[in-house]
């Protein structure tokens, strides 16, 4: 359950209408612009890493997969990705056993 116990998508269609009416009461206007989402992948800063998170998703579309799906993947390995750049890793191939656990 999401915003005042609204499932996500009841959520997401409450989020938009609040914005499509508060642009009309601002600005006299609807503003029909879906906000852009955040792209984590622009914190890579390691040139090996990114060049790897293009290549998976460069296989995902090749793969066929829906631009939503790819989105949230793209996001999640990007998260990861991040926080190998944060420990100091500037490749994948860095990585050794037991580096990274779940706490």
């Amino acid at each position: 359950m999401h915003k005042e116990g609204y499932c996500k998508s009841r959520a997401q269609i409450h989020n938009r209408s609040t914005q499509i009416l508060k642009s009309y009461m601002e600005y006299g206007c609807i503003d029909w612009h879906i906000q852009k989402r955040e792209d984590t992948a622009a914190s890579l800063e390691a040139p090996v890493l990114r060049e790897k998170l293009e290549t998976f998703i460069d296989k995902l579309v090749d793969n066929g997969l829906k631009t939503n799906t790819i989105y949230g993947y793209k996001r999640i390995v990007s998260y990861f990705l991040i926080y190998c750049q944060s420990k100091g890793y500037q490749d994948l191939s860095e990585l050794k056993a037991n580096d990274i656990t779940i706490a």
